[in-house]
């Protein structure tokens, strides 16, 4: 194929090349009925990899490869790269009312504290991939990575955090210059690719709490009202990115060591609910 010497400007090729995999295991536990308990919980391990890191790329379909010879340097976690999630729930019939273990004979008191039921999801998992980059473009336009000096990618993830700072609430060790200025530095070496460096950000914690209670209306009919605790311990999040995707860090002497969006997971929020069932 022949370049048209007669366009102005340069010339781009379209296509649709890319690949992903994801790998994963998932275990889950259910606890039989009983006492008015229900209990339950799910555990995975999974890994999830891609030549389209999405957060970087607006228009995915614009994205270059760092080479075409060598497609496997875009290789990276996908957005969905979350290694370990821990989900658990449980229901239970508190022990007061009518008919239950601290029966309640008095109508009026077994309206009042008698008959509810409380419910809780907890979730935990790892954090979201982001992406951490030299900001220079020295091989075909793309960001060329960063040098790591006398240190490896594990140690860096393992000093990955959130450390209340007065610059910013999420501080990684090794990528901020007050601790060790000199062990990542950008690749501002023309013609060259450094390393790519992808690390996984703080984990996330949330734990939603409800509870319920059914009153009997007429036969069929009754009324159900639920309180619901969103968040219930108004516990923070913070991602690199932006509203729940992957990120990318800049590394570069105007942003060293700082994310490019730190992103606080959303507040405490309790919410009243009625429902009537016929």
């Amino acid at each position: 194929m022949q370049a048209n010497p007669y366009l102005t400007g340069g010339a781009e090729y379209l296509s649709d090349p890319g690949d992903s995999t994801y790998n994963g295991l998932q275990v889950s536990v259910r606890h039989p009925t009983g006492h008015g308990l229900t209990l339950g919980g799910s555990y995975s391990f999974s890994k999830g990899l891609t030549s389209r890191f999405l957060s970087y790329w607006t228009d995915t379909a614009g994205e270059d490869f760092i080479s075409l010879r060598s497609p496997g340097l875009n290789k990276g976690p996908s957005d969905y790269d979350i290694r370990n999630t821990f989900h658990t729930y449980f229901t239970y019939a508190l022990p007061v009312g009518r008919g239950r273990s601290f029966n309640v004979n008095n109508s009026i008191l077994n309206g009042v504290v008698g008959g509810w039921n409380v419910g809780s999801i907890i979730t935990w998992q790892s954090g979201m991939p982001f992406w951490v980059q030299g900001g220079y473009g020295t091989f075909n336009n793309e960001d060329g990575g960063v040098v790591l000096n006398g240190l490896t990618a594990s140690q860096i993830q393992s000093n990955v955090g959130v450390y209340i700072t007065p610059a910013s609430p999420f501080s990684p060790e090794w990528l901020n210059p007050r601790f060790n200025a000199a062990a990542i530095q950008p690749n501002t070496n023309p013609g060259t690719i450094g390393q790519m460096l992808f690390l996984h950000g703080p984990g996330f914690f949330n734990t939603d709490i409800s509870l319920n209670k059914v009153f009997p209306v007429y036969e069929k009919v009754s009324l159900k009202v639920q309180a619901a605790f969103l968040n219930a311990f108004n516990h923070p999040n913070w991602i690199v990115g932006s509203f729940g995707a992957p990120g990318y860090i800049v590394y570069a002497a105007s942003s060293l060591g700082q994310p490019s969006t730190s992103y606080q997971g959303s507040p405490r929020v309790i919410q009243f609910r009625t429902e009537i069932d016929f």
